[in-house]
């Protein structure tokens, strides 16, 4: 009888350490930012309109889960939108008239975040992209394969997560659909977010 109370006594015991061990393994976050952006091509193009970016924002919600002490893995779903300034090609006795064009996109991330020291961390990974903009678009599709990458600072609560992160990223470094100099979106912004761990 001593045995078996013993037993459940080095049951609880050894549970409870698992779960501490655990503890706070997974983190979901509600996310916001505002970029700067603009399109690049690999490969110059003669002629042609010209593309200015006029900013763009972000919002979405993203899960990690923790690999080990400094490391998290994380995915999600955003939603962003861009808004690009066209102006047509020079033609003599035309009129120009710029117009503009919104990008509309949902990304999945796949990140690896590695935390330094306390409050700060990097962050970089690939993403999956898909451009559910207005067909008609003058612009190349961004659905594709991207690559982001940033650096911030986290403040943690209790269970919550306060956390800072600027970061660069471009679109369709490899797409779907590769066209003759194909566009890229380039934006660099802040990502604003809030987090629970648990």
């Amino acid at each position: 009888m001593h045995f078996i109370k013993k037993s459940i006594i080095l049951t609880i015991v050894a549970l409870s350490g698992f779960s501490g061990l655990y503890a706070q393994l997974y983190e979901i976050s509600v996310i916001g930012g505002f970029s700067a952006n603009g399109l690049a091509r690999f490969e110059q193009l003669d002629g042609g309109g010209s593309y200015e970016g006029e900013g763009g924002w972000q919002t979405g919600i993203k899960f990690s889960k923790k690999l080990n002490v400094d490391i998290r893995a994380t995915t999600g779903l955003v939603y962003s939108q861009h808004l690009i300034t066209i102006t047509p090609e020079y033609f003599p006795d035309t009129e120009i008239i710029p117009r503009s064009e919104k990008l509309k996109l949902l990304s999945v991330p796949f990140e690896l975040r590695l935390d330094l020291m306390k409050y700060f961390f990097i962050n970089a990974g690939p993403s999956l992209d898909f451009d559910i903009s207005n067909k008609d678009a003058d612009i190349d599709s961004q659905s594709g394969l991207g690559l982001g990458m940033g650096f911030g600072g986290i403040i943690n609560v209790q269970k919550f997560t306060f956390k800072v992160n600027p970061y660069l990223k471009i679109y369709a470094l490899l797409p779907f659909k590769l066209e003759s100099h194909h566009q890229h979106l380039v934006e660099s912004g802040i990502s604003l977010s809030v987090g629970y761990t648990f």
